[in-house]
């Protein structure tokens, strides 16, 4: 987990508050903020509703590589 905590990625997906999902789009320089549990960890890229199975990548060696995909909204009680 450290290795990814410290890293900058790019989370792209269709949220739905971008362009009424119909267009993806890309969030820059997100980061992992902490694991949940086992697997689930929670990060500070923005995003909302249909960014869901989008991946948050970064370049290690000058290739990109997938290192978490987005499963779900953390709305900490709001709607």
């Amino acid at each position: 987990f450290d290795v990814i905590k410290n890293t900058a990625g790019t989370l792209v997906g269709y949220s739905a508050d971008f362009n009424k999902g119909q267009t993806a789009g890309a969030v820059l320089g997100c980061k992992m903020l902490k694991q949940v549990r086992p697997g689930f960890y929670l990060h500070d890229c923005d995003s909302s509703r249909g960014a869901s199975g989008g991946p948050i990548f970064a370049y290690w060696d000058q290739k990109p590589w997938i290192y978490v995909l987005n499963v779900g909204e953390y709305r900490n009680g709001g709607d």
